[in-house]
């Protein structure tokens, strides 16, 4: 019942105009964007109480600040490379950092989650890895786009 509640709750204050959008994060439906650990993240102990939380965005836009609400993907499940990230992870740094005519430069392109999400951007990228097998992932990842 509490979560129906904080639920219209929260899409009044959408329709409203108050808010620009949200998330739900909802116990055991989603992964979570902070750590587990109810000692170090408030929304975790939230979490834990509750069973639920919101993410909500500003109506005037998203403003950078220090902890980013970002949530976990893996869409390489993992066997591909170690360290996958989410592509929300470098979406805000490349539009707040690179115009439209830029080249967004990954020097540890990995399997190229940037080069990816600057191509989605309509910026030009290049990515340069150690190894030819990163390098070729890279690759097929930003033609199948």
């Amino acid at each position: 019942m509490a979560a129906f509640a904080a639920l219209q709750e929260t899409l009044r204050k959408t329709r409203d105009g108050e808010i620009a959008d949200f998330r739900m994060i909802i116990r055991g439906q989603q992964r979570t964007t902070h750590s587990d650990s109810i000692k170090l993240s408030g929304r975790a102990k939230e979490l834990e109480e509750k069973g639920f939380y919101f993410l909500n965005y500003h109506k005037n836009g998203s403003k950078p600040r220090d902890v980013w609400d970002i949530l976990p993907e893996d869409t390489q499940k993992r066997d591909k490379h170690y360290a996958a990230y989410p592509e929300d992870l470098c979406r805000i740094p490349i539009l707040a950092t690179c115009p439209k005519s830029g080249v967004v430069l990954d020097p540890f392109v990995g399997t190229g989650t940037t080069t990816l999400v600057a191509k989605k951007l309509g910026r030009k990228s290049i990515g340069i890895d150690m190894s030819p097998e990163y390098l070729q992932i890279a690759k097929d990842r930003c033609i199948i786009m």
